[in-house]
């Protein structure tokens, strides 16, 4: 079986990785780590490191300003490509240390894609990869939590061909067979 789990980048997603590893290992499935950049997680480097803003889709650096406090002048050091570049390399780098510290003996690759759409990215990847169900965290957020802020997981269900298992943020490990069907 295929799997492919879509992660945020956060350790909230921690716990799905935990469950789908104990399941992995049992049932000898193929699992995808998979990682979507939003643009709005994108941060430029500047010239002192405690400073990061973020980038516009233009390049520009945005940021609040604080009225009667003097704004730090620090440079950005980066465009938005080099950003990009560095954050795709981060988000592989932490996929890949989940990846050797939970997934050992399971055949798993990484794979991190970026753009506004996250929902419609994580589906696209599973169908070009077809995998047999996507599995992904859930924040457990009340409804109101999630009419403000929105929920990935909700528009993946909705547009996917394949099931989708959402695993909460207190979940055991799952060691046996799952059935799907």
């Amino acid at each position: 079986m295929k799997v492919l789990l879509a992660l945020d980048g956060t350790r909230t997603g921690e716990p799905a990785a935990e469950a789908i590893a104990g399941w992995a290992k049992s049932t000898g499935s193929e699992i995808i780590l998979y990682s979507v950049l939003h643009p709005k997680e994108l941060r430029a480097t500047v010239s002192e490191p405690r400073f990061a803003h973020t980038i516009t889709p233009q390049g520009t650096a945005s940021g609040q300003v604080l009225h009667g406090v003097r704004p730090p002048y620090a440079v950005i050091s980066e465009d938005r490509t080099q950003t990009l570049v560095r954050a795709h390399a981060e988000r592989e780098e932490y996929l890949r240390s989940l990846a050797s510290r939970l997934f050992e003996g399971v055949a798993v690759s990484v794979r991190v894609g970026d753009g506004a759409d996250s929902a419609g990215s994580i589906v696209r990847m599973a169908a070009d990869e077809g995998v047999d169900f996507i599995a992904m965290a859930t924040r457990g957020r009340s409804a109101l939590g999630q009419a403000m802020f929105g929920a990935v997981h909700e528009d993946v269900v909705r547009k996917a061909r394949v099931p989708v298992l959402l695993v909460g943020p207190g979940v055991l490990q799952l060691t046996g067979p799952v059935d799907i069907d």
